[in-house]
């Protein structure tokens, strides 16, 4: 009897361990070799509650031919109630030495990032997220994807 308990204890938390409470994610490709300085990358997701605290994260892929330390984006936030919020982000993709952020291979690199951390949506519906970049060049070279994911955070 204790083993069995001990085992059904054992596959309750690698359960809760695994799962990381993850709500939405879509993942976005660069289209081009180039992110031109008018091309808009865009998520829509819906409102699941405004009871429960959620966390808002953006991963960056980048080819390790990306020439820069920081990444800047303008992000346009489009709230169900038709008010838009624009930001500007800095992202530290390297260190001051070079060395790359995130988790590398020999091609790529990947950096999470936190945008919001541990809010409550206002109102139910659809909000909408455009990114673009806002480096001092038409062309960046070097991002290749972006991806938003939602997920709800601690309740406490």
């Amino acid at each position: 009897m204790i083993k069995k308990l001990a085992y059904l204890c054992l596959l309750v938390f690698i359960a809760s361990a695994c799962s990381d409470n993850t709500v939405y994610k879509s993942k976005k490709d660069v289209n081009n070799e180039f992110w031109v300085y008018e091309e808009a990358i865009n998520f829509e997701l819906e409102a699941p509650d405004t009871i429960n605290w959620y966390e808002l994260g953006l991963d960056v892929k980048h080819s390790k031919e990306f020439g820069y330390q920081n990444l800047y984006l303008y992000i346009d936030t489009g709230f169900p109630s038709d008010t838009l919020l624009t930001d500007l982000i800095n992202l530290d993709l390297a260190k001051k030495n070079g060395q790359w952020n995130g988790d590398c291979n020999s091609k790529s690199c990947s950096n999470p990032f936190i945008l919001k951390q541990k809010f409550k949506f206002e109102e139910l519906g659809e909000y909408s997220f455009a990114f673009k970049q806002a480096s001092r060049q038409d062309s960046l070279k070097g991002i290749q994807s972006l991806s938003l994911k939602l997920k709800k955070a601690d309740q406490s």
